[in-house]
């Protein structure tokens, strides 16, 4: 069977809507050459090296995934507002978080035992970019403790959600923003894969 082309763009659904990053500061500049591991052979900004757009990246359509999932349940819960949920809206939101929950812990799995420690071999990795997971979870295991207890209304779960969203949205920026220099210098294959 033959595969399918490469991608030329990513699919619209994955494109990050104009604004949905706010006005989030980062705090890594990935082409500082403290980043650097081996100047001479790595040097930190290898972007030239993407032979696809890097939009068509698995890895960066992953976090796009995230970020879209979270934009979409943050609708959901402002359009519930205040009003007293019914069962099946409680059910609802049980089922989307706990697969949320799982999506985000087996991501992050995946990159901190595969990815990171193959990034470490060629780049010096800014450590915020894996400290933040710690983080995540834990504002993350905050939203689940209110989701899987008394939930009468989508009002109590939306201020734990809005904090972990912010953060997230902070780190898959500071990643996305990492990206040219840090896959390309480890991996220029990606951009054809």
């Amino acid at each position: 069977e033959t595969p399918p082309p490469p991608m030329t763009q990513a699919p619209k659904s994955y494109i990050a809507p104009p604004g949905s990053y706010g006005k989030i500061k980062i705090s890594i500049e990935p082409t500082d050459t403290k980043y650097a591991k081996d100047l001479a052979t790595y040097p930190p900004d290898k972007s030239g090296l993407w032979t696809a757009p890097m939009e068509t990246d698995g890895w960066f359509l992953e976090h796009c995934n995230i970020r879209s999932e979270c934009t979409k349940m943050a609708d959901v819960l402002d359009k519930l507002g205040t009003k007293t949920l019914e069962e099946w809206e409680i059910e609802s939101l049980r089922s989307w978080f706990a697969n949320h929950n799982l999506h985000i812990h087996e991501h992050h799995m995946h990159e901190d035992n595969i990815f990171t420690p193959f990034m470490q071999t060629r780049i010096n990795l800014p450590e915020k970019l894996t400290t933040d997971h710690v983080q995540l979870v834990a504002l993350l295991k905050a939203v689940m403790t209110i989701v899987e207890g008394q939930l009468a209304s989508a009002s109590v779960l939306r201020p734990a959600f809005e904090e972990y969203q912010k953060m997230l949205f902070t780190h898959l920026k500071e990643v996305r923003h990492s990206t040219p220099a840090a896959i390309a210098p480890a991996c220029p294959a990606r951009g054809s894969a």
